[in-house]
């Protein structure tokens, strides 16, 4: 969308640009922008009018009752009640007008796909939940795949470039620069355009080249060397130049935000705006049964979640697993999730012989029912950027015992909600051991969990990100009044 002043002042050229796109549906707004802003700009015109009015006459009453004059005073009281009304109706029209503008906010959402990656999900949670009034979203992809595409809401947008991802893609993409990339690949005009996570959707986003769409880029991971982080990129100067085209950089946690902006010293635009998840929804589907697995068993039964791929640490999770079965405890383990390791880890499942005990149960569209039935969360990954897992574990009130890795002592505090260990095969089992060592601690953090998760409704994380577009939009405005 392009900006009010251009369209007020060139309503010809923006209906032309229309035509050239065969987009003549959109013609109407045209006119309806310019008339809503014309009714924007008279509203405030008369209303900063009558407040200096009222200003004079408020000195006027003043000299008149020095002077002795109180009838004059009073007529003039009169006059200001009278313009009082008149400008508590148009202060009253003025931001309905203003929302009405804000209508028209268009907010394009680039991801690689939908899959079942955390990223993803919370994308789709959080357009779902977007004022669907102020916002007219569109979710754009890479590549059309993944099973999270089926849960956008109807009236979201949704575009793919490709049919699916190719051998070569990221070669060919450095082949053309950013700039090339967005005139190829986004054909619509946005006020705000959003690269979802980082690299290649960072340098596409990044080569839109419109001053008055504002640009932001979504940072999911923790960048730990700028040789990685810059690995989809023509080069690290590339990464440089890209990431510092942003108007804001948001990251999922503190921890996150800290790297980034260490490896590219862009602090002054960074944000910390959490996960959106789905709340209510993740409490309401967790109610479901789950009649193929027995969980009135009497062991004490663990979950974990994510893809199944080295990163997330799942078969140092079934080691611990064997270690505290050896020593005595009674114990079974689910783990849900799909992904390259699937043959590694059964190998490995069978080969400890716990066929019995540890579960893989692939990927669930309701992972909710499973987790809300077991007793504790375990996250045992590596490395993470803010955990979207550990955050629904939370907010079922199912306690956690996690590796030391980024956000979580942002989730958790400092072993307040949650147990954190070292971030190796040794604290893991420490740290499950001490759950099942200690019926009063483990009770103590079923009730801390449920605390913290209330801190991450989708109410307050929804809003937050509403806030920043808004922010955004103002400040467009400004730039262009």
């Amino acid at each position: 969308m392009l900006d009010i002043k251009f369209v007020r002042e060139n309503p010809d050229a923006v209906k032309e640009n229309i035509k050239k796109k065969f987009q003549d549906a959109k013609l109407p707004l045209v006119d309806e922008v310019i008339e809503l802003d014309k009714q924007a700009r008279a509203l405030q015109q008369e209303a900063d009018e009558l407040r200096a009015k009222k200003n004079a006459i408020a000195k006027q009453i003043g000299a008149l009752m020095a002077q002795g004059k109180k009838e004059e005073a009073e007529e003039v009281k009169r006059e200001v009640a009278k313009n009082a009304a008149r400008l508590a109706e148009l202060e009253k029209q003025e931001p309905q007008v203003r929302e009405e503008l804000k209508k028209k906010m268009k907010i394009l959402f680039l991801i690689p796909n939908l899959g079942h990656g955390g990223a993803e999900k919370v994308l789709v949670n959080l357009v779902n939940h977007l004022d669907r009034e102020q916002f007219q979203i569109t979710v754009m992809v890479l590549y059309d795949e993944g099973v999270n595409r089926a849960l956008l809401a109807p009236y979201i947008e949704y575009k793919a470039c490709f049919k699916r991802s190719f051998t070569g893609v990221s070669h060919l993409f450095k082949a053309f620069s950013p700039k090339q990339l967005y005139r190829w690949l986004i054909h619509d005009d946005y006020d705000i355009v959003v690269s979802y996570l980082e690299g290649q959707t960072a340098r596409i986003i990044s080569g839109c080249d419109d001053a008055a769409t504002k640009k932001i880029c979504w940072i999911h991971r923790t960048m730990t060397t700028i040789n990685d982080s810059a690995r989809l990129f023509r080069s690290i100067k590339e990464a440089r130049k890209c990431y510092s085209s942003f108007d804001r950089i948001v990251s999922v946690s503190n921890d996150v935000q800290k790297a980034f902006m260490k490896l590219y010293h862009i602090d002054e635009k960074g944000n910390v705006l959490y996960n959106t998840n789905e709340s209510e929804i993740i409490v309401a589907q967790s109610t479901e049964p789950v009649p193929e697995i027995d969980f009135s068993a009497n062991h004490f039964k663990i979950c974990a979640m994510g893809s199944l791929i080295p990163i997330k640490g799942f078969e140092r999770l079934i080691s611990v697993h064997n270690k505290l079965r050896n020593d005595g405890y009674s114990i079974q383990t689910f783990i849900l999730g799909e992904g390259a390791d699937n043959d590694k880890l059964q190998k490995m499942i069978k080969e400890c012989s716990l066929t019995e005990e540890v579960s893989l149960l692939g990927y669930q569209t309701n992972p909710y029912k499973y987790l809300s039935k077991c007793d504790l969360f375990v996250c045992s990954s590596w490395s993470e950027g803010f955990s979207t897992a550990v955050t629904e574990a939370l907010i079922l009130g199912v306690p956690v015992v996690t590796t030391h890795v980024s956000g979580m002592q942002e989730l958790l505090g400092d072993n307040q909600y949650g147990i954190i260990t070292e971030n190796s095969e040794e604290g893991l089992y420490n740290g499950i051991k001490m759950m099942l060592d200690s019926n009063e601690l483990f009770r103590s953090y079923q009730e801390k969990a449920q605390i913290r998760g209330d801190s991450f409704s989708t109410k307050n994380t929804v809003l937050a990100v509403q806030e920043l577009f808004e922010e955004l939009w103002e400040k467009r405005l400004n730039e262009n009044v």
